[in-house]
């Protein structure tokens, strides 16, 4: 008897706890002297970047309903469970990094790749909270865990992408890539105009696609140092861009791109990896 009623108990309280619902997903995580990034797209042409810094309470309150509703892990999945519109935001864990999440049809796409049926009204955040500041983005490339929707099991998603922009092309520098690994690149500048090129840091990747290039968005978030190189001319500089960000990506022709500054690029270099 005692032991039925130990069993009892055991299960009213794992009944409890699944009356309750919600997951653990983000446990550990907040917004505490962190604004609230929130994402939205309507296609794949562009996204909105809402920040909402002040407003405390709406914080607590996105938290909460992300805590509380229901986390199912997907069984099987495909490109065609992606719709439009795609929502994303960001968080902080324990040791203040931030933790990119990402939404659309019901299913939440998770920083370890991990995907789950998640129910919550996005829509409702995005049209009600009193965000404090707005941009639009041109593309996917830079959306909360956008490689999840464009690249998996070395599959690319064409109709997740956007058609690489190609360099500028008005200055006469000649530009490398003299060696590779699976983490970086090293390029070569040499300068043979009669001025002084200027270039900077900046650099992003894209893939030939059935003789298209195409953007390549990073699995993970990337910085540059912002400054600005001078090379006088017929001078030579060699660069090494770590690319470890980017994750393991599939055999193909790509092309790396530099300059100034993000988006417009002069220079391309082309390479194979296999």
């Amino acid at each position: 008897m005692k032991r039925r009623i130990m069993l009892l108990f055991a299960a009213t309280l794992l009944c409890l706890a699944g009356c309750k619902g919600g997951n653990t997903l983000f446990q550990g995580m907040s917004l505490d002297n962190a604004a609230l990034e929130f994402d939205y797209a309507a296609d794949p042409g562009s996204f909105t970047r809402s920040l909402l810094y002040q407003h405390e309470d709406q914080k607590k309150a996105f938290l909460k309903d992300l805590s509380m509703a229901s986390a199912k892990p997907v069984e099987s999945w495909s490109f065609e469970d992606i719709t439009f519109p795609i929502y994303g935001f960001s968080l902080m864990d324990a040791d203040r990094f931030e933790k990119r999440f990402a939404w659309s049809n019901g299913i939440l796409y998770t920083p370890d790749g991990k995907k789950y049926k998640f129910q919550m009204d996005f829509e409702k955040i995005r049209s009600e909270y009193p965000f404090d500041e707005e941009d639009t983005f041109a593309g996917l490339n830079w959306f909360p865990l956008a490689q999840q929707f464009i690249l998996s099991d070395g599959r690319w998603n064409k109709a997740m992408m956007n058609q690489g922009q190609d360099p500028t092309g008005e200055y006469d520098v000649d530009y490398e890539v003299i060696s590779q690994d699976t983490e970086q690149l090293t390029v070569r500048f040499t300068n043979h105009m009669e001025e002084v090129y200027v270039f900077g840091e900046y650099f992003y990747l894209q893939v030939q696609l059935d003789g298209t290039w195409y953007e390549v968005p990073a699995k993970d978030l990337m910085s540059f140092h912002d400054l600005a190189y001078e090379l006088s001319p017929e001078q030579s500089y060699e660069m090494t861009y770590y690319i470890a960000p980017y994750g393991t990506l599939p055999a193909g022709h790509y092309r790396v791109l530099n300059g100034i500054g993000l988006p417009s690029m002069d220079l391309a270099a082309e390479f194979d990896l296999k």
